[in-house]
């Protein structure tokens, strides 16, 4: 308290001594009049010590201006009274320039963290999605390792502190467009997920989903923890943690894929033959074998009562005949697969040439048992 009023009372004399000092001359008088009412000023600005508080582009540029008038005015005291000593009102003025540089300095330095803080937000927040883990198991497995490692880069390099030091330079930049998206929608997101990853029959694409939600969880995790001030971050953060823990691990997301896998082909079932013919079945037989797949032949239904003739769809010219049958196959690993298998035979200007070819084909997993 003591050290305050000792302060206190020495700027209380020194404010005397400048106006007793003041300058003789007229036109010095007038322009030391100006120093005074500039530096009152300043000192009326919301904070001497900080000027940039108060919004930090308008009060630290008007604090320097203030500053840069006084300069001006003490140059022009010395010039109409050059016995007058500026050394006070001098000494005062470089404590507000020291002052003003240094804040304006923090600014500049605010606005060049703010800019490379919205840059790695755009990478740390870019929306994710299935395609970010396809391939299976391994690939996504080091996609969310590396998501892991992005994110945790940006924890560890204060990003709470430099969203705050953004936020209260005004520099805090808006959040992107697909960052927008996500906090307002994702509710809905989850769900689809949700819904996706329990009618997957393909075992790539559970993994894909459940990897989703992981990620997610990361994501709003980074997110709360970055910008406290955002209660939907939180909100989202819960809402993929729970989702992620519904699915359970990623054995239980390949067990929920095959079981789909499995209900799916029990529908299927084999086409009925339309006719029988075994020189036309063996073409079929034929045609499958020359396509390398080593698959084992276990039926050939065929579909049609006869040859369709094929013509070129501009000229009409007769380019060959085609005939579709429904066969099954079982590969190395034991699975069943229904075909429904088309072969063609060319035209050569006189008749068909005996050798069949595979003209087209669809594919469809099956169960075994269903093959009669």
């Amino acid at each position: 308290m003591k050290k305050i009023v000792i302060i206190l009372t020495f700027l209380f004399y020194y404010q005397m001594d400048l106006t007793a000092q003041a300058p003789t001359n007229s036109a010095a008088k007038i322009y030391y009049k100006g120093v005074i009412k500039h530096f009152e000023t300043i000192k009326n600005l919301k904070s001497q010590s900080n000027p940039k508080n108060d919004g930090p582009q308008s009060t630290t540029k008007q604090y320097l201006y203030e500053v840069d008038k006084a300069e001006e005015k003490i140059a022009l005291i010395k010039k109409s009274q050059p016995d007058y000593d500026v050394t006070a009102l001098t000494a005062e003025l470089n404590t507000y320039k020291t002052i003003g540089n240094e804040a304006k300095s923090d600014e500049e330095n605010a606005s060049i963290d703010a800019a490379k803080l919205s840059a790695e937000m755009d990478k740390v927040f870019k929306a994710p999605t299935i395609n970010d883990f396809t391939g299976g198991q391994t690939s996504a497995e080091s996609a969310l390792n590396e998501y892991k490692t992005l994110a945790s880069n940006f924890i560890a390099t204060n990003s709470k502190q430099r969203v705050d030091n953004a936020k209260k330079a005004n520099r805090f930049r808006s959040y992107s467009s697909s960052f927008s998206m996500e906090m307002n929608g994702f509710a809905s997101t989850a769900k689809s997920i949700k819904e996706s990853y329990n009618k997957s029959d393909v075992v790539n694409g559970a993994i894909g989903n459940y990897y989703l939600a992981n990620k997610y969880v990361i994501y709003w995790e980074t997110a709360k923890n970055s910008i406290t001030d955002e209660k939907l971050f939180s909100d989202n953060y819960t809402i993929a943690l729970n989702l992620f823990k519904e699915m359970g691990s990623v054995e239980n997301a390949k067990a929920i894929a095959k079981n789909n896998a499995k209900a799916r082909m029990a529908k299927v079932k084999i086409p009925v033959a339309a006719r029988k013919d075994a020189a036309t079945e063996a073409l079929f037989k034929k045609a499958f074998v020359a396509e390398g797949w080593n698959e084992t032949i276990m039926v050939v239904n065929l579909r049609d009562h006869d040859w369709s003739i094929v013509k070129h769809e501009n000229t009409g010219v007769i380019l060959g005949r085609a005939q579709t049958a429904a066969m099954v196959a079982k590969n190395k690993d034991g699975d069943c697969i229904l075909y429904i298998f088309t072969i063609m035979q060319d035209y050569n200007g006189s008749g068909y040439q005996s050798n069949a070819y595979r003209r087209s084909h669809d594919a469809t997993p099956m169960l075994c048992e269903n093959v009669k």
